[in-house]
C-alpha cells in the first residue's frame, strides 16, 4: 500500500483539515463519507440526508485522532472519531478487522485507509481491503487497493 504511485503534496494538518464534498467517484461510485463509514463499521451507513447540500470535514484533532463530520444543510449529522498516525507523508488510519474463527468455518475483513492532499488540495484517499472466507473445503477471497480524490471547498459550518 504504501508504494502506491498517487502524487502527494508534504503532509500537513492544515492541508488535511477542512471540507471536502462528499460526491460519488464517477469511477468507484462511492462517497466519501460511505468509505470512512465502510471502513469503521463494515456496513453502510443509514443516515438520510439531503445529497444536494453534503460535505464532510475532516479535523486532525491529534496526531492520533481524526474526527470525520458529515455534514448536510450545515449541521453535523453524523460523526466519527479515527484512531491512526502520521507516517511516510500520510494519515494512516488504524486498520478494523473483523474475524470469526470456529471449526470448520473461517471468516475475515480487513480495511486500511491512508489520506493526504495532492499540490491542489484535495483529498487523497487510498484504501486497502481484504476478504476472506472458508468453510469446511470451499475458500474465496476478495481485496486490493483503490484510489478516490475529493475536491477540498472552502465552505465553513454555520455556528
Amino acid at each position: 500500500m504504501k508504494q502506491n504511485t498517487v502524487i502527494i503534496s508534504d503532509f500537513s494538518s492544515n492541508n488535511l483539515n477542512g471540507f471536502y464534498l462528499n460526491t460519488e467517484d464517477s469511477v468507484n461510485n462511492t462517497s466519501l463519507w460511505d468509505l470512512f463509514y465502510t471502513s469503521f463499521y463494515f456496513k453502510s451507513d443509514k443516515t438520510k440526508i439531503d445529497n444536494d447540500a453534503v460535505m464532510v470535514e475532516l479535523k486532525l484533532i491529534s496526531d492520533n485522532i481524526l474526527e470525520v463530520n458529515l455534514i448536510s444543510n450545515n449541521s453535523i449529522v453524523n460523526s466519527l472519531k479515527l484512531s491512526g498516525k502520521i507516517e511516510n507523508g500520510y494519515f494512516s488510519v488504524d486498520k478494523k478487522v473483523f474475524l470469526v474463527p470456529v471449526p470448520f468455518f473461517f471468516f475475515y475483513k480487513e480495511n486500511k485507509i491512508l489520506l493526504a492532499n495532492n499540490s491542489a488540495g484535495d483529498l487523497v484517499l487510498i484504501k486497502d481491503y481484504r476478504d476472506y472466507g472458508w468453510f469446511i473445503i470451499i475458500f474465496g477471497d476478495s481485496g486490493g487497493i483503490s484510489n478516490y480524490k475529493f475536491k477540498k471547498i472552502n465552505q465553513k459550518l454555520n455556528e
